[in-house]
This record gives C-alpha cells, structure tokens and sequence, in this order.
C-alpha cells in the first residue's frame, strides 16, 4: 500500500545519504526479509522489540507498514 511503499522509500533514502548504493539498500532489504522471516515472533511488539535489539532502526513503522499490506 501507499505507506508500505512510502517507508521503503524512506529506508532507501536514507541507505543512500550514507553513500551506500542501491546495490546495497537491496542487499539490506534481502537481509532485513530473512531476519524477519527466521525470527520466532507471534505478535507485532515480539517483532518489533526483536529487531530494535538488532539495532534495525524505524522497526515501528516498517511493522506496521508491512501488517498494512
């Protein structure tokens, strides 16, 4: 949806302020995708505390973005 689409834009963004390539936002996303899928969580705060302790920043809002879709 819209604000899924806006989040990942702003994660993108912000990969590339770094000075990191869109290679490399793309290698963040795939990573993200895996440690979220290998993650045994049940409940949207078990996720979000989960990768807050992995230090994967804006996690609130990348939840909730995601739970939109």
């Amino acid at each position: 949806d819209a604000q899924g689409l806006r989040t990942l834009e702003e994660l993108r963004r912000r990969v590339q302020e770094r000075g990191d390539s869109m290679d490399d936002a793309q290698r963040l996303e795939k990573q993200f995708h895996v440690r979220i899928c290998n993650d045994d969580v049940h409940w949207d705060e078990d996720l979000i505390s989960s990768l807050s302790k992995k230090g994967i920043s804006v996690v609130g809002d990348l939840v909730r973005a995601i739970d939109s879709n």
